[in-house]
């Protein structure tokens, strides 16, 4: 029915979130509870913030 490519919402999502980081609104511990409720994966966590995602290894707001 409809042709939605949901890989630009994600694309967006990743460049409004890198931009958070950049501008100090996000930290990379906020990106990484991004990655731990499933919004991004591994590698979307590399193009945000640059950084290797090691899972356990961040302290984030969601894991204390």
């Amino acid at each position: 029915m409809f042709d939605f490519d949901f890989s630009s919402i994600y694309s967006n999502l990743e460049s409004l979130c890198k931009s958070s980081l950049d501008n100090g609104y996000f930290t990379d511990n906020t990106i990484a509870g991004f990655v731990q409720q499933g919004t991004f994966d591994a590698d979307g966590y590399k193009r945000i913030t640059g950084d290797e995602y090691v899972a356990g290894n961040q302290s984030t707001v969601a894991n204390g």
